[in-house]
């Protein structure tokens, strides 16, 4: 995998975390996910693509008002980001 493609990917990673879920932009959500974007959570199946990961944010802001999740650090050797237990796969 290019440099780019890993810098793309962690790119794409903090911005689900920054815009989506921390502020709520659930429009960013179809810009950073494909309709196909496989979601797997360790809880009840939101639905895959950006509509599962906006029902996602979605919870977890009606559930804690005022999150605001950090990163720290990111480790994105191929196609994928892993993320909290689960696998959020970006668009090519």
């Amino acid at each position: 995998m290019a440099e780019n493609d890993i810098e793309h990917n962690i790119a794409v990673s903090r911005r689900v975390f920054e815009e989506v879920i921390n502020e709520g932009k659930l429009e960013v959500a179809e810009e950073l996910v494909s309709p196909t974007t496989r979601v797997v959570v360790p809880f009840t199946h939101p639905g895959h693509g950006f509509p599962g990961l906006q029902k996602i944010a979605t919870s977890l802001r009606g559930g804690f008002p005022d999150i605001h999740i950090e990163i720290d650090d990111v480790c994105c050797l191929r196609p994928a980001a892993e993320d909290l237990g689960g696998v959020v796969h970006l668009p090519q």
